[in-house]
């Protein structure tokens, strides 16, 4: 047994309540048993005794308790493993579950729509589940829908169509959660200014050629309820999965989204050509991300946000990312964030402004992080301009694209993934002062530089599964929200000028000293004592103790403080 101290325990009955004392030597016949020990998930099993000893070889997985948040309270709740196997709740209505495995569950209560929902179970996280009411909502039946009005709109079940949003009243499209895919839907805006939102929708696309979501005109916004899961794996036909034209612009907020592309159009942004078909190759419209959590994965030469393929001829407009959470993986010769690939000519990278969000890129083949495309191998296009306002940018380069691809050797200023030109809003170049926070307490840090906040949140939280693997051994990913696991490190990965700096880290201060040699900072941490006038018994305050001790000691009752 794996942990060798747990408790096993072998009955003669399935209804286990007939035990076995001696196991050395047991009748033939059929036999049930449970593995158990305190912090892991109990196993249950049975074996057969014949004409041989048997011998069990039994490991037990690490557990965690997941309680759950259900909304309305007495609503229908059913979890399965990924065996599909029913789990039972305990006695408190949580549910005792393998650390990090992976489970789908269908919520149901009448008077509201039925959710499918996925999630991997880690410790501290609570399931929270809170159905839509049916009251109101539009049922949208197979087969090709326009809307003309605002309001709810959900999805029948198999749901296979074009659906047209022809009013810029606001809209939110009902799924049934990431438990259940929605194959080959379009949605076309038929106007500038739709106000769209997602709540609970999986989307698959694996066949067909039309853009999962194609928006025209200024003002788009696409929102995000609970959790979106896109995923378009459609090859070379060049529709880009979520199509914002040169001559568009989408803002994109609220929710977490999970995106994969794998299509010579973009993720977000620009259609894509290919030889010998294709769409006419485009650069990315201004794309905006606010307040959102985005994990994204994309492959082939479309860029995840941004151009796509083969668009090398045109002028990318801006992306902001502005308080939000990007969790990307570029498995592509594309970059995850900016410019495209393609034999017909790479597409130069995009302005991209970064201000107060964390984004986390993993480059796992030959393009860039933030930046340009590849052109066959490598980076040869310009990178465009990383705009740095405020937030910690990791990019990451994974063991593939180093062994395979030689992309360490491209980049600037300090992080060699990033292609683009990294600059302040003035102009004025930018350098990566990896800041460590293993010696600093709290879960959250507040980075600032004098009365400036250049950080604000918690350390990068997620790794792409196959970063430390070469492709010939990587993880197979079964489902796209499986492509991240936790990650352990304690740096913050900040941008400010080439010069010496003071940082205060959570009330602590920090010496950034500047090697203009090796383009770096050594960072130290400044412990000499603060002097604050008028506190003259050293506790740190202004009191009128302080006051008394000055009046003794000038009328010679004390000779020192």
């Amino acid at each position: 047994m794996t942990p060798a101290d747990a408790t096993v325990a072998v009955y003669r009955d399935a209804a286990m309540t007939q035990q076995v004392a001696d196991l050395s030597h047991v009748p033939y016949g059929t036999y049930f048993y449970t593995v158990s020990k305190n912090g892991y998930v109990t196993k249950e099993g049975s074996f057969g005794v014949a004409f041989q000893d048997v011998v069990l070889d039994i490991t037990l997985s690490e557990a965690v308790n997941v309680p759950v948040s259900l909304t309305p309270s007495g609503a229908a709740l059913v979890v399965k493993d990924a065996n599909g196997g029913v789990v039972t709740a305990i006695a408190d209505g949580s549910y005792t579950l393998i650390k990090n495995g992976y489970y789908t569950y269908t919520a149901s209560a009448d008077g509201y729509l039925t959710e499918n929902g996925s999630f991997t179970a880690t410790s501290g996280m609570t399931l929270n589940i809170a159905l839509t009411s049916s009251a109101g909502v539009t049922i949208i039946p197979t087969g090709d829908y326009t809307i003309t009005s605002g309001g709810g709109y959900a999805l029948e079940d198999g749901y296979a169509g074009i659906i047209t949003v022809d009013t810029t009243e606001p809209v939110t499209l009902i799924g049934t959660g990431t438990g259940s895919a929605y194959h080959d839907v379009s949605v076309e805006c038929a106007v500038a200014g739709v106000n769209l939102t997602i709540k609970d929708l999986y989307i698959l696309q694996e066949t067909g050629s039309r853009n999962m979501f194609n928006f025209q005109g200024a003002n788009n916004t696409l929102n995000v309820e609970g959790v979106g899961l896109l995923e378009k794996d459609t090859g070379a036909t060049g529709y880009a999965m979520i199509h914002v034209p040169d001559s568009a612009e989408l803002t994109i907020s609220g929710g977490t989204l999970y995106m994969y592309k794998s299509e010579q159009g973009a993720g977000i942004g620009g259609n894509g050509g290919a030889t010998g078909g294709g769409q006419t190759p485009e650069t990315n419209g201004k794309i905006n991300i606010v307040n959102a959590t985005i994990f994204g994965k994309n492959s082939k030469q479309g860029a995840l946000v941004g151009a796509g393929a083969n668009a090398g001829t045109q002028t990318p407009k801006p992306i902001n990312i502005i308080n939000s959470d990007l969790t990307l993986i570029a498995v592509s010769r594309a970059a995850a964030i900016g410019g495209s690939a393609g034999s017909g000519g790479a597409s130069a990278g995009s302005t991209v402004t970064v201000t107060n969000s964390r984004v986390t890129v993993n480059v796992d083949f030959s393009g860039s992080a933030i930046g340009d495309g590849g052109y066959d191998g490598g980076n040869d296009s310009d990178g465009g301009t990383l705009i740095y306002n405020s937030g910690s940018v990791r990019a990451f380069i994974d063991e593939n694209a180093k062994g395979a691809w030689n992309v360490d050797e491209a980049g600037v200023n300090g992080n060699k993934s990033i292609t683009a030109n990294i600059v302040r809003a003035d102009g004025a170049p930018l350098y990566m002062l990896e800041l460590d926070t293993a010696d600093i307490s709290g879960d959250t840090f507040e980075v600032r530089e004098g009365n400036t906040v250049i950080y604000s949140g918690p350390r990068h939280q997620y790794a792409y599964v196959n970063e430390a693997l070469p492709k010939d051994s990587q993880i197979p990913i079964n489902n796209t929200m499986d492509n991240w696991t936790a990650l352990d490190d304690t740096d913050l990965y900040l941008y400010v000028t080439g010069e010496d700096h003071s940082l205060t880290v959570n009330g602590a201060k920090y010496t950034a000293i500047w090697n203009a040699a090796s383009e770096s900072f050594i960072v130290t941490e400044d412990t000499s004592p603060t002097v604050m006038l008028g506190d003259v018994d050293g506790n740190g305050k202004v009191t009128s103790w302080d006051v008394t001790l000055v009046r003794r000691f000038i009328v010679g009752i004390i000779t020192s403080f």
